[in-house]
């Protein structure tokens, strides 16, 4: 499953990752979020821009990328990705304790 980030890393540089796309994204952490979320539609950022990490405010308008719908049947603590890389968006998967692939 895609949301349409290149996310293969060519340069790191004060906090930001630029794809190879041109896209950059701007992680807060580099950490998982944990958060109480009540049961309901969420927004998941998954361009790296929101100042409400990990949720999405909009800031990816004219990007071409968009935020990431998750629905809760329920009240609950989640662990939410923070790295834009976890294979289980969302959720983190732990891939933020992954190196990040470098374009030689």
């Amino acid at each position: 499953m895609t949301f349409g980030i290149d996310l293969k890393v060519i340069s790191e540089s004060d906090g930001a990752r630029r794809s190879s796309s041109g896209f950059t994204l701007h992680p807060s952490t580099l950490m998982p979020i944990p958060l109480e979320l009540k049961a309901g539609d969420h927004w998941w950022c998954s361009c790296g821009l929101s100042g409400h990490q990990p949720m999405c405010d909009g800031s990816h308008k004219g990007t071409g990328k968009a935020p990431m719908k998750f629905t809760l049947t329920e009240d609950k603590k989640v662990w939410l990705c923070d790295c834009k890389r976890t294979g289980n968006p969302p959720y983190c998967d732990g891939t933020h304790s992954k190196p990040v692939e470098q374009a030689s």
